[in-house]
């Protein structure tokens, strides 16, 4: 248990403490919803045809082109990418928030109770 007046800190310290499991199972969590997500939105058999159809109108060699033209044109990364990304940076605030009674960074107060 962590004795400081601002509940803030104490809220920021207890969710350092316990940082490792919340980002695996929130990535755990987040991944599945995503996979979910895109199995109900999109129909994989269709796009496969789809795209098979577009290969045999324009040929393979174009339609390859026409896909690294698109992933020259836009940044390539997964969802679980970004969602770790906004995790790192959420933790990174709250390690280096303030506690306004001690005017100690969270980081610093933490190690001092371990």
């Amino acid at each position: 248990k962590f004795h400081y007046q601002e509940p803030e800190t104490n809220e920021n310290l207890l969710i350092l403490s316990v940082a490792d499991s919340i980002i695996k199972q929130s990535f755990s969590d987040f991944t599945t919803e995503i996979y979910y997500h895109c199995c109900n939105e999109v129909d994989v058999i269709e796009f496969q045809e789809t795209e098979n159809k577009l290969i045999n109108l324009v040929g393979k060699e174009k339609f390859e082109a026409f896909q690294l033209m698109l992933s020259q044109h836009f940044i390539e990364t997964s969802f679980a990418q970004v969602f770790l990304q906004a995790m790192i940076k959420e933790l990174s605030l709250a390690l280096t928030a303030r506690d306004i009674e001690t005017d100690n960074e969270i980081f610093r107060l933490f190690l001092k109770n371990l």
